[in-house]
C-alpha cells in the first residue's frame, strides 16, 4: 500500500517482512466465500491494502460480490480504502451490504499516525458508503499513543456518523513500522 499508516506492516514505506500479494481472482474470492459459509460464517469480507480500489480491483470485487450473492447465503462486506460516490454505488449495486473503514484515531491524533491522507477523507468515505446504501463498520485502534480525550473524541465522531458497527481494535505493534516499539494496551486500558 502506498499510504504511511504508522501501525501498518502492509505499507510499502516500511521495511517489514510482509510479502506483497496480488489481487485474488473472482473465482478465488467466490471460493473463499463458499468455504467461509461451509465453516459457518454469516459474513464474508473482501479486503485490499490500498489507498482506494483501482478500476480493475473494483471490477473484480463487484463481479465476485454478484456471484457470492447469487450462490451463497453469506452477507458481503468490503474494506477497500477511500471511496468516491461512483465506486460506492457500484459496490452497493453489486451486492456489497457493508463497508468497513475505520477512522483509526481522533481527528486531533490522526495527523501523527497518518500523513498521506486526511482524517476528513476517512469520515467522507464513511458518509459516501452510507449514502450509497451500505451499512457502515467503523471504529479505531487503541494503543496509538492516544489520550483518554482522544478516545472520547473518536467515540463522539463515530456517534455523529451514526455507524452501524464499531470495532474496537488494539495495536499489535509490527516490526519495521514506526510504532514497532509501542507497548500493547494493558488489559485495564483495553477494558476502560
Amino acid at each position: 500500500c502506498s499510504e504511511d499508516c504508522s501501525f501498518c506492516s502492509q505499507s510499502a514505506r516500511y521495511e517489514t517482512d510482509v510479502e506483497p500479494y496480488r489481487m485474488k481472482s473472482v473465482g478465488e474470492l467466490v471460493d473463499g466465500a463458499r468455504r467461509a459459509e461451509a465453516a459457518g460464517a454469516a459474513v464474508y469480507c473482501m479486503v485490499t491494502a490500498t489507498r482506494g480500489p483501482s478500476s480493475a480491483d473494483l471490477d473484480t470485487i463487484c463481479s465476485a460480490a454478484r456471484e457470492i450473492r447469487a450462490t451463497t447465503h453469506v452477507r458481503v462486506c468490503a474494506s477497500l480504502g477511500l471511496l468516491t460516490p461512483e465506486k460506492a454505488r457500484r459496490l452497493f449495486d453489486a451486492g456489497v451490504e457493508r463497508f468497513n473503514h475505520n477512522l483509526e484515531a481522533s481527528e486531533r491524533r490522526f495527523p501523527e499516525i497518518v500523513t498521506t491522507h486526511s482524517w476528513n477523507s476517512r469520515v467522507e468515505t464513511v458518509r459516501i458508503a452510507k449514502a450509497a446504501g451500505m451499512e457502515s463498520c467503523c471504529g479505531g485502534i487503541v494503543g496509538l499513543g492516544e489520550t483518554d480525550d482522544d478516545l472520547c473524541d473518536l467515540a463522539f465522531a463515530l456517534r455523529e456518523l451514526d455507524v452501524d458497527s464499531i470495532p474496537v481494535n488494539f495495536l499489535n505493534a509490527r516490526p519495521g513500522t514506526p510504532l514497532a516499539h509501542s507497548s500493547a494496551p494493558t488489559a485495564r486500558r483495553a477494558l476502560a
